[in-house]
């Protein structure tokens, strides 16, 4: 049980905002699923919808590697198996450009980045950002966004990113002796 108290409050709110990835990132992995059944009647409703959750996906798992920059001193304390997942998240997002296509195409209309022109990216830069970060060589495309989904979260996988979040979850709760109500 942690007996500092400042440290034990860090981690309360490290877990409650962890744990509201849990939500912010299964809701939108379950509407694509969801829907894959109507993909073959629909592709336009199909991809309207898998859009709209591609683009939570992506802000959400932005806002874990936040979390995980912004409580790192905390997360290096962690024992290996709670923090190597972590980590292996945080480089994934790092890897396929989440962070720069959450900044220029989901988060503005325009690219904020010094030194760059102040224009809008085209389709053709956006969806090469957007396979960068879901291409996993499946065809059709459609496929590639059920395999990043799985990635996120697929029942009983403990490499899931949700399954990780939740293992983090609990290591904090029982490392501060509850969570408590919600401040």
């Amino acid at each position: 049980m942690c007996n500092n108290e400042e440290k034990r409050s860090r981690l309360i709110d490290m877990a409650w905002l962890l744990n509201d990835m849990v939500v912010d990132l299964r809701t939108p992995v379950d509407l694509i699923i969801h829907f894959k059944p109507d993909m073959k009647d629909s592709k336009q409703n199909f991809m309207s919808i898998s859009r709209l959750c591609l683009q939570s996906i992506i802000i959400n798992l932005c806002k874990i590697n936040e979390i995980i920059d912004h409580y790192g001193a905390d997360i290096r304390d962690f024992p290996d198996p709670i923090k190597n997942p972590l980590y292996k998240i945080k480089s994934e997002v790092e890897k396929r450009g989440m962070y720069s296509f959450r900044s220029k195409y989901l988060a503005h209309s325009f690219s904020k980045e010094k030194g760059e022109e102040r224009k809008p990216l085209s389709f053709d830069q956006n969806v090469k950002a957007l396979m960068n970060i879901i291409d996993y060589g499946l065809n059709p495309v459609t496929e590639n966004i059920f395999r990043f989904c799985d990635w996120i979260y697929i029942k009983d996988d403990a490499s899931s990113v949700i399954y990780v979040i939740y293992e983090t979850v609990k290591h904090i709760e029982s490392t501060v002796g509850g969570l408590g109500q919600r401040r």
